[in-house]
């Protein structure tokens, strides 16, 4: 699983034991002042190290691709490089610094789509995506069609984390669309509500008992789900709404309750299930809502 980190502290490289569509024009300015950021200039300053870091990266690749890019040793150093590349973009996401990264690949955010008020979840969910996005850039261009290059002097880690910020701006704009039609279907949810709209006098053939009710959320509480939004979004989920109407009354888009409903999974297996009937293994089939 993926690590983050909420603090800002620094983060570190995998170890190296033995969005956008194309990766072409990733300047090695670009990539520099990205490792400088995230490396704190250590290879800036030492040449020898550098040049043993690279030449070790080399081998890697040269490792990788006489295996295809599968298998145990690709899926093991992948995975390395995603925790590494989470740890910067949620902090960058948090800090904004994330928007400027984008700017100096030529890759910007709309200055009127940026927000400063996604919260923790938000921005981790982003990154979780932005991540995912990267590695297939960097697995289908910078590894199969050969961008990367070691005599181009940027280290695995750094290529890598430049193919996150280079998938941002898709993910993230995908989301802040999501955001603002699922506010606009709030408010006009509000409004109905407030304007007497008789459909709001039909119950909701959903609605379980009283005692059921309060059954599910005491097997909410005792699974300790501590997210008000991510139980809300469960709760009605387990109740028969589809992902989209649930994560509506939640306060959050589709697909950032899929990403929590597959985290509690992931986390606490069976006992999910469980506790709480009427959960799909797969949270996209809406249909058979």
């Amino acid at each position: 699983m993926l690590d983050e980190t909420r603090n800002g502290d620094a983060v570190t490289g995998p170890a190296l034991d033995g969005a956008d569509d194309d990766l072409a024009d990733l300047s090695l300015d670009a990539l520099l002042d990205l490792e400088e950021d995230l490396m704190t200039g250590v290879f800036r300053g030492d040449a020898d190290t550098r040049a043993r870091r690279l030449e070790v990266d080399g081998r890697i690749v040269e490792r990788l691709r006489a295996e295809n890019f599968r298998g145990p040793n690709y899926e093991r150093f992948t995975q390395q490089l995603m925790e590494y590349a989470l740890g910067a973009v949620i902090k960058w996401n948090a800090s904004g610094l994330i928007f400027a990264k984008c700017r100096s690949v030529r890759r910007a955010v709309p200055p009127e789509k940026i927000t400063c008020t996604w919260d923790y979840q938000e921005r981790r969910d982003v990154a979780v995506d932005t991540v995912l996005s990267g590695h297939d850039l960097f697995r289908e261009h910078g590894l199969i069609k050969g961008r990367w290059n070691a005599a181009k002097g940027a280290c695995l880690t750094t290529y890598f984390v430049g193919a996150a910020v280079r998938a941002f701006r898709p993910v993230y704009l995908e989301w802040y669309h999501s955001r603002a039609r699922m506010r606009a279907a709030l408010r006009e949810a509000a409004r109905a509500e407030q304007s007497g709209n008789w459909l709001s006098d039909i119950p909701d053939q959903r609605s379980t008992s009283a005692f059921e009710d309060t059954a599910l959320w005491d097997q909410l509480a005792r699974l300790k789900i501590t997210d008000p939004q991510t139980r809300t979004g469960l709760y009605y989920y387990a109740q028969g709404f589809t992902q989209r109407e649930a994560a509506l009354k939640a306060g959050l888009s589709p697909r950032a309750l899929e990403g929590r409903i597959k985290r509690l999974r992931d986390k606490f297996g069976n006992d999910l299930d469980d506790a709480v009937d009427g959960l799909d293994t797969d949270p996209r089939g809406e249909g058979t809502r």
